[in-house]
C-alpha cells in the first residue's frame, strides 16, 4: 500500500510529459497524429495539476502544463469551442488553472470499492490511497483507470488509487468548490458570451459565428487560480483573437 498522495497525480505527470514528448517527435516526422497525441497530453497534464493540490510537486505538473500548453498553440494553433449554443473555453490548460470542483449533496448513496468490488463499510480500503492490487472490472469499469475499454491485464497488479463507485443516489444539490473529494469533478466547459466576443473583435471586422484563436498560452502565466472570478465566463483581455 502507498499512502502518499501525489502518487496518483505524479502518474498523470509522467504520463503526460511521455505523451508530449511523442507528440513532439511526431510532429518532427511529418506524423499527422501528432497534433491529436499533443492535445492527449495536455489532458494528462491537467489531470496531473488536479491531483497535487496543495503538493509541493504541483509545481512541476504547472510548469509542463505551461510549456505544453504554449508548444500546441504555437505549433498547431487553438480555437474556442463552437457549437449551436455558442463559443465555449474547453482548454485543459486554460481550466486546469482554475482550481475548483464541483461537490455534490446527496443522500441514499450505494458505493462500491474500486479496489475489491465490495460495499466500502465492509473491506478496509481506504479512499484517496493508492494500494497495489490487481486489475479487474468492477460493473464494466476497470479498476485501474475507470475506462470501460483498456489494456490493463485482469489480475496482474497495479497501483491503483482507491475510489467509490457511486451505483445509486439521490442528488440534493451540487455545490462549486476549491477542492473536490473527487479529484476529476471539475469544470471542463465555460460559456463565453457571443457578445463580449463581438465587443472586442467586432472592430476587426469579426461576426458572431466566425472562429476565434485563443492566445492564451501566448501570455505570461498568471498562476493558478484558487478563486474563480466575477466574470469567469468571459475571455482575459488579448487571450482571443480573429481567425
Amino acid at each position: 500500500m502507498h499512502s502518499c498522495p501525489s502518487s496518483f497525480g505524479l502518474a498523470h505527470l509522467a504520463r503526460g510529459q511521455d505523451a508530449m514528448s511523442h507528440a513532439r517527435l511526431a510532429q518532427f516526422r511529418g506524423d499527422p497524429d501528432a497534433e491529436a497525441q499533443a492535445r492527449e497530453a495536455l489532458v494528462a497534464l491537467r489531470a496531473a495539476v488536479d491531483n497535487l493540490d496543495d503538493l509541493p510537486e504541483q509545481f512541476d505538473a504547472h510548469y509542463a502544463l505551461d510549456q505544453a500548453g504554449r508548444w500546441v498553440r504555437e505549433t498547431f494553433g487553438c480555437s474556442l469551442a463552437q457549437d449551436d449554443k455558442g463559443y465555449a473555453r474547453t482548454c485543459p490548460v486554460d481550466l486546469g488553472h482554475h482550481r475548483m470542483g464541483m461537490s455534490v449533496g446527496a443522500v441514499n448513496t450505494v458505493r462500491i470499492c474500486m479496489i475489491c468490488g465490495e460495499d466500502p463499510r465492509a473491506c478496509r480500503h481506504v479512499a484517496g490511497r493508492t494500494y497495489d492490487a490487481p486489475a479487474k472490472r468492477i460493473r464494466g469499469r476497470c479498476n485501474v483507470c475507470n475506462e470501460e475499454a483498456c489494456d490493463h491485464a485482469p489480475g496482474e497488479p497495479y497501483p491503483i488509487l482507491c475510489t467509490r463507485l457511486i451505483t445509486h443516489v439521490d442528488v440534493q444539490e451540487i455545490s462549486l468548490v476549491r477542492r473536490p473529494a473527487n479529484t476529476a469533478a471539475r469544470v471542463f466547459k465555460i460559456g463565453v458570451p457571443t457578445r463580449e466576443l463581438e465587443d472586442a473583435l467586432g472592430p476587426d471586422g469579426w461576426l458572431p459565428g466566425m472562429p476565434v484563436r485563443c492566445d492564451r498560452c501566448l501570455s505570461p502565466c498568471d498562476g493558478l487560480q484558487e478563486i474563480p472570478e466575477p466574470t469567469a465566463g468571459a475571455p482575459r483581455p488579448g487571450a482571443v483573437s480573429a481567425a
